[in-house]
């Protein structure tokens, strides 16, 4: 939804206002506060690099999620909670916090994984991880958040790897003609980094696929650029 989110929002469809709405909505009542922040995150950093005004704005909403999101859900549930309750006549002494969800599980889940991570951590594995197949005792595969799973297994090395895969698609972004589509495709891969921040995501096939594609059809849009600007040259030569 976040995917289609940003394309409906960089390609100026006709019915580019309805779609948002609806997506955005679609959004919101997932609860996830992670998808959340990453959208906010990736508008806010679009609107910086074009030097909009609309970039404190998305910081401000982005940064009351990452330290409010917890309370909204808390109080969500409980609003759920009461209509619930009053739909089916019962009254009430306590309400469920965590109708949508046990976010205080989530979050500490979270930090035990950083916690152990941390506490695993070596010279040899600061640099290049404790290998492919080793976990911590709360997740002895794979953990929540993907930066701290790489480092855990990579070290610094996976880190850099990854960051490098980002850092090409930057590069295809800027090579490729100014346009649309060029600003779906980038923006869409940003996106995957910072959903990565909180779930597993860039060193999965769900986000890796997107990576990967965004590469491509940015190398595409600049080849493409290339061939339109070779052939202009041929015609203008022959006349």
């Amino acid at each position: 939804m976040c995917l289609s989110f940003l394309f409906i929002y960089f390609t100026g469809w006709h019915a580019r206002r309805l779609w948002l709405i609806l997506e955005g909505v679609a959004i919101v009542l997932t609860v996830t506060r992670g998808l959340w922040f990453a959208l906010l995150s990736v508008l806010a950093i679009y609107h910086a690099l074009n030097m909009k005004r609309k970039a404190i704005t998305f910081v401000i909403l982005s940064c009351a999620v990452l330290f409010l999101g917890h309370t909204l859900v808390v109080s969500a549930s409980k609003f759920v909670d009461i209509a619930q309750l009053r739909l089916h006549g019962k009254s009430y002494s306590t309400l469920n916090t965590t109708l949508l969800g046990d976010r205080t599980h989530s979050d500490n889940g979270r930090f035990q994984q950083i916690k152990e991570v941390t506490n695993a951590i070596t010279l040899p594995s600061f640099f290049i991880g404790h290998g492919f197949g080793n976990g911590v005792p709360s997740r002895p595969i794979h953990m929540e958040i993907s930066y701290v799973e790489i480092f855990h297994k990579q070290g610094i090395v996976g880190l850099l790897f990854w960051f490098f895969l980002l850092y090409q698609v930057w590069q295809q972004y800027k090579n490729a003609p100014p346009g649309n589509l060029r600003e779906a495709y980038f923006f869409s891969c940003v996106f995957i980094f910072a959903q990565s921040l909180t779930n597993q995501y860039i060193n999965n096939p769900i986000g890796l696929s997107m990576v990967l594609l965004c590469l491509v059809c940015l190398e595409k849009l600049r080849t493409q650029e290339k061939d339109i600007t070779d052939k202009s040259i041929i015609t203008n030569f022959k006349v």
